[in-house]
This record gives C-alpha cells, structure tokens and sequence, in this order.
C-alpha cells in the first residue's frame, strides 16, 4: 500500500518561523519593556507627587504668612489698640460718643490694611474679654461695622484651643459643607496692663487655594486635601475625595475603593501644622499605559493575521 505523500505549504513553515522567531519574542520584550517603564513611571510619578505637595506647602505658607500679619495689626496700629482696648474695658452702649469716635478710626485703618495685604482677607472680627463679651464686632472688606451675637463662642474648639494654651493662633474651618473661607483667630492683650482683651479673628476666602492650583496637573480621579493643624478638612480639588479626608491617618499608604484604588502622599507642614495629602487615582496613572501597550499588541496581532491570510503556494 503506497503511502500519500505529505505535502507542506510556504505559507506554514514561514508562519511558523513567524511565530517563534517574530511573534513571541516581542510579546516577551514587549512585556518587560512594560514592566521597566511601569517602574520607571510610577517612581516618577511619586517623586513629582511629594515635590507637587512640598510646592504647595511653601506656596500655602507665604499667603498664610501675610494673612497672619493682619491678626497681628493691633500691636502696631494704634487705632487698633485703642479700639480693642476700650471694648474691653467699657461698655459700648454706655459710651457711645466715644465707642463712634473710636469705631470710624478703627473702620478707616483696618480697611486699608485688608485692602493692602492679601487679596483672600474678607473680613476681620473682634469678640472682646471683661466688657461686651456677647458682642462680636465684624468689619466686612469694603463694607461697615457688624455688631453680631457671640453668646456660643466659648462653645467652639477654636476658644478650647486658646484657652488651654494649644497654640497662641488657631486655624478655625466653619462647619458647613458649603464654607468657603477659613479664620485666623488669636488673642489679643493689653500689654501695658497685661491683659487678655478679646479675640481677633481673620476671615480669609479660600478661592486662594484654587490659585494656587492653577499650573498643577491632577488626574481627573485624583485630587489633593488639605488639613488644618487640628485636623478639621479645610479644602479638596475635587469634591469626590473630600470623603477620604476622615480615614486617612499618618500611616495610610493606600486606598482601596469598590471602583478604584488610590495611593496616598502625606506631606506635614512643620510651620503651621497644615496636612497635605496627595490622593493617587491608579486609574489615572496606568489608564494611559495600559491603552499604549495594548495599542502595541493589537498591531502586532493584525500583522500576524495578516501575513497569516495571504496566499501561500504549497510544495
């Protein structure tokens, strides 16, 4: 019985070299040179992450800086220092004529100091000791005196903080979910006597931090939280990780999420005591990588089909 006699097409063997000589290494090079450029990109990554917090930080720092100045008024102003002092010593409604002269003095030089320093000053308060405690006497930026309520002041963390000797200032973040600006509050003295006279408070707008923000490039899924030196959220780039500011402690590295993960950058302003951190989406960082090399492999996949479909003789 004669045997039928095999036959081999061109197309075979030279798909078969195709494979192993062509195909297979470059999956295999394709493959670590991800790995060396995933390295290489998330090492970059984190390096420009930390130097993007410590960037921030000092730029933080320098309004915060001027901003402080103004708490700081009633010492070298004079108008200031009458005023305040006069709050504390007298009541206002019994003196009238003298509160008015005092007032317009203090309105005038104020103003002009909010209108001098930073732009994000929006107002500045005053609650007094010893007289007129239950009054809070507020000077809106461009605008006039506010007498306002300050029974429950002596119920807020900010007075806890003074009165205990925590801190001489304290970064005080309303409650509201809405806030948009954050107070400087220190006490104020009487050094002549010295005394403790009231309470000055700097109301600053936090439309700041947006300008700083501005040649920063963030994912779209990441964000940066900011964290008073008492540990009250202040402000987030993007409102989605806002509800991350709550658990995240000093030794948080990851976040895991049912639709995402997130790495975590901590950095500690020694200043002041502000908390930054740095929310990685890694959907934002391998999004890009991953579309690249499956990119690479798909055209490596239609060569093959390719070369694969193209007529061949057989011999």
């Amino acid at each position: 019985m004669m045997k039928k006699k095999k036959t081999k097409c061109l197309r075979d063997i030279f798909m078969s070299s195709y494979l192993f000589f062509f195909i297979i290494p470059a999956f295999v090079l394709t493959a670590l040179i991800f790995s060396i450029f995933l390295y290489s990109t998330v090492k970059d990554s984190n390096t420009e992450k930390n130097n993007t917090l410590s960037l921030l930080s000092s730029r933080l720092n320098a309004t915060i800086d001027s901003d402080i100045q103004m708490s700081l008024i009633y010492i070298f102003d004079s108008d200031t220092e009458k005023f305040y002092n006069f709050l504390s010593r007298k009541d206002f409604n019994d003196n009238p004529v003298n509160y008015n002269q005092l007032q317009v003095l203090y309105s005038k030089s104020m103003s002009k100091y909010m209108t001098l320093l930073n732009n994000n000053i929006t107002g500045v308060g005053f609650i007094p000791c010893n007289h007129n405690e239950e009054s809070y006497f507020y000077l809106p930026k461009y605008k006039d005196m506010e007498i306002e309520n300050s029974t429950k002041y002596k119920n807020k963390y900010w007075f806890r903080q003074l009165k205990t000797g925590e801190s001489n200032i304290v970064f005080y973040v309303p409650d509201s979910d809405e806030n948009k600006t954050f107070s400087i509050i220190r006490e104020t003295k009487d050094f002549d006597k010295n005394k403790t006279t009231g309470y000055i408070s700097v109301d600053c707008s936090l439309d700041f931090i947006s300008e700083l923000m501005n040649d920063i490039t963030i994912g779209k899924n990441s964000g940066i939280i900011i964290m008073s030196p008492d540990n009250h959220f202040i402000y987030s780039t993007n409102p989605d990780i806002r509800q991350y500011s709550s658990i995240i402690t000093t030794d948080t590295k990851k976040i895991n999420d049912s639709n995402d993960s997130f790495d975590v950058f901590q950095y500690y302003d020694s200043d002041y005591g502000f908390k930054l951190y740095y929310v990685s989406s890694r959907y934002d960082l391998l999004s890009d990588i991953y579309f690249a090399v499956l990119l690479s492999l798909l055209l490596r996949l239609r060569a093959y089909l390719w070369v694969n479909s193209s007529p061949t003789p057989c011999f």
